[in-house]
Formats: structure tokens, sequence, C-alpha cells
């Protein structure tokens, strides 16, 4: 898996049985929740569960590249299915710290709480071992009518230069505000996704964004995920001392991820053993690429292990058929490196598994959850093409792969990767393209039956 957007989550059951509402206590509510809370009341569907009365962020680049993000955030229940905002999480890892979290609330009565005892979790249910944790805070009080508010500080030093704006979600949004801090010799480009561009405005040396009454991302059944319909800006952050951490087009970030992932592909006498045992060179070279897919598809266990830039980088291909497990990357890398061996080039693919979330239009982003492989096949290497090949105009006949789905056979491409668009990681740069949609005929299973009576009254043959 690689790193991804960290979403608040909704524990507060969890946080309540371990106690920490209990931390919370009578006191008074900042100037500014208390003037949220005043504010009239605006009329919504009767569905609306809660309305965010402010979402601000104020980001502040330094010098030496590192972050400060301060945030608040205000939420009115107006129905009791929006008490699950009372919680607010911050993500973390090895390279961030969350300086400061507290939750306040204030009831209908009038009542305010605080707390500031806070609950530390893995974000993931599945990893072996994950750096990436958020702290969660949750507040009492909060029944329909109350108005919920939340107050961090996060210090980062990111691999990439990159922030979101994320200003629409599925609750109505009154205000939402983004504050830019830049250090002398810093810049920014921004790109808009959902929404038109706004120009900010300056005021004391910082650049504003602000919009109001943003509406909600309507619950529609089977729709596209939120993150492909919603509001949002990316802010690249550049600087000529850290020129390596920023990337304004795709080119420029697979070049990034080139060299991130600079010799971890190579091998070692014990993976080439392997390689010629698996695949001979008497075999034809499909079969050779077959062999070795189904090793790093069957073999190799998925077990992920994520610690600091290992959430990005690959480790040595060499551990890995060692060890024989690691994350997705990680297959993708054993098998890149066994297909060298039998001089069959392949290329990263990353790709985000929530098809819609990427388009031909969206913008360069560290977005991508999962990655894949495309396998260079020489065109006497095959008979009949296969769902899963795309024609690149420059690269020639690749095979999209997926060694990390045991249950996909060779050839063919997961539902959530067709018609997807994912990051190719080529020999000059990053190339975004779009993934095959495989036809509805393929959608089935044919079953040929050859039988043969016998004198005895017995059936025997074959179905293929």
């Amino acid at each position: 898996m690689l790193k991804k957007v960290i979403n608040p989550a909704l524990f507060f059951i969890l946080l309540s049985l371990l106690g920490v509402s209990r931390a919370a206590y009578a006191t008074n509510a900042p100037e500014w929740l208390r003037s949220l809370s005043r504010q009239p009341a605006k009329t919504y569907a009767d569905d609306v569960n809660a309305v965010i009365l402010l979402r601000e962020r104020t980001t502040t680049v330094k010098d030496d590249g590192e972050i400060i993000e301060h945030g608040r955030y205000a939420v009115k229940i107006l129905r009791p299915e929006g008490r699950d905002l009372a919680t607010y999480s911050v993500g973390y890892d090895s390279d961030s710290k969350v300086t400061y979290l507290h939750g306040w609330s204030i009831t209908s009565k009038g009542e305010e709480y605080e707390t500031k005892d806070t609950l530390e979790q893995s974000v993931s249910s599945y990893e072996v071992y994950s750096d990436v944790k958020v702290k969660k805070v949750h507040v009492p009080g909060a029944d329909v009518g109350t108005v919920v508010g939340f107050e961090f500080e996060r210090k980062d030093r990111p691999y990439i230069f990159q922030d979101f704006w994320n200003f629409q979600t599925v609750v109505p949004v009154e205000q939402s505000r983004y504050e830019l801090h830049l250090a002398p010799g810093w810049r920014f480009k921004s790109d808009w996704v959902n929404h038109a561009e706004e120009k900010p405005k300056e005021e004391n040396g910082a650049l504003i964004w602000q919009l109001s009454d943003v509406p909600r991302i309507e619950h529609e059944p089977h729709r596209p995920p939120s993150e492909a319909l919603a509001g949002r800006m990316i802010l690249t952050f550049l600087s000529d001392k850290n020129p390596s951490l920023s990337y304004r087009n795709w080119s420029e970030f697979g070049s990034w991820y080139t060299q991130l992932s600079t010799g971890v592909r190579n091998t070692n006498p014990a993976l080439q053993q392997k390689v010629l045992e698996l695949a001979p060179a008497n075999l034809p070279l499909l079969e050779r690429i077959k062999a070795l897919a189904r090793f790093a598809q069957k073999d190799v266990r998925y077990v992920e292990i994520q610690i600091g830039v290992g959430g990005w980088r690959p480790h040595q291909a060499g551990d890995i058929f060692t060890h024989r497990y690691g994350d997705c990357k990680d297959k993708a890398t054993v098998l890149s490196s066994m297909l060298a061996q039998i001089g069959v080039k392949s290329y990263y693919l990353l790709v985000q598994t929530d098809r819609g979330i990427f388009t031909e239009k969206s913008p360069p982003q560290a977005a991508f959850d999962h990655m894949i492989l495309a396998i260079s096949l020489p065109e006497a290497s095959y008979a009949k093409t296969m769902p899963a090949m795309y024609q690149h105009p420059t690269l020639g006949r690749l095979l999209i792969f997926d060694p990390t789905n045991d249950l996909v056979p060779f050839g063919q491409i997961p539902p959530y990767e067709q018609d997807n668009f994912g990051l190719l990681v080529g020999e000059q740069g990053g190339d975004l393209i779009h993934m095959p949609l495989s036809n509805p005929e393929a959608n089935g299973i044919s079953r040929t039956t050859r039988l043969k009576l016998l004198p005895d009254g017995s059936v025997e043959g074959e179905i293929e």
C-alpha cells in the first residue's frame, strides 16, 4: 500500500468506552466557537444530519521546508445521526507531530464542555506495523442543537511539498477558509478539481481563499466515491533549495518516483537461481513471463510494514524474495526484478483503487494507494491480444498485471483498475494513462463438454 491521505474515522463509541469523554469538564469555550454558535440558523433539507459552520486551515511553509498546519473546525448537529461528528482526528507519522488538539461543545441549553485528552490509534487494521497514526478527541454533549468545535496544530516534514484544501464533503459547509504563509524564496502552484478556480486575496503577506455555502455531495445509490465529486484545491510548494521534493506535472512526479526507487530492483544469486528454475530459456517467452508472474502473485504473501518513507519506497527485491512477503509495491518490485533477468522490461504503475478519483484532467497529486506493473510484451511473444493489454505511444505493447490480486488470471485486469487512470513510471518520467476496459462478453464463463456414453450406461468425457 502506498501512503494515502488520512481521513478522520468515526470511533466515538470506542472513545467513550475508553473513558475519553469522562476527561471532559465544564469550561469556557473559545470566543470563535461561541460566535459561531450564536449566528442565525439556516434552513436545510430534512435529511441533513449536520452542517459544518467553519472549516479553516492556516498553512505556514518555513524556510527549511517544515510545514506547520493550524486548523479550526466547527459543526452543528441537526439530527441524532450527526452525533458522529463529535469526534475529530488528526493524522501524523514519524516525520510529523500533532502539537495541539482540543475539543469543545456548546449545547442547545448553553452548557459548555472541553476535552484535552486524546486517543492515539493506527489508521489501518490490516498492516503488521505502520507509523501512520491519528490522534482523536471526543467531546460530550453531542445532541441535536449542539455546536461542536475543534482546534489543532501539526508540524510536518513531508516527502512531497503538497497540500490539499478539501472544502466540500457530504454535509453542507457554511464557511471554508484556507490561509497560506510562504517563507521568502518559496512559490506555489494551485490546481482546482471539481470547482472553478478562485483567486486569493492578500492580507498582511498571507494569501487567503474563502468559500461560503458550499453544498453537500448528495447521497445517491452507486454514485462515484465522494473524493471523485468533491471540490478541492491542490497546492504544490516550490523552492530552489529543495527542487527534488516538488513536481509541476506528471512527468516530474514520475521522475521523483524513479529517483526514490533507484536500486530497489537489484537482484541477488538466490533470486537469479529461482528465475532459472521457474522460467528456463527453453520455454516460450510468454510462458516464462507467466511463471514469474504466478510466483509474485501466489508465493509472495501480502504483508505491509510501513515506516517513514517506506510508505512510498519499496523494499529491496532480494529481501522481498528471501522473506517471501511484502506489500503491493514490494510484490511489483520483486516481479520486475525477476522479469529483468529474462530480458523483459517492466514499469511501475501507480493507481488509485477508487475509480473516478483520477481522470484524464487530474492535476499531479500524491493520492495513489496501490501499485501494479506494466510488462513490456514483444509482438512475437503472444498469439492473440488479452484484455489487460495497453498500447503505449513510445513504450509499445504493455500488459497490465496486478501481483497483489491472486484471483485475477494473467492477461486480465481487476474491475477496480479497468477504465481507471494510473501513473506509468517510465524511463523518461511519468505518464498518466487510461487503463483498458474489458468487453462485457468477457464477463462470463464458457464450458465445453465432450461426453461418451459407454455400453454399461455410464458416461465419461472432458469438460473444458
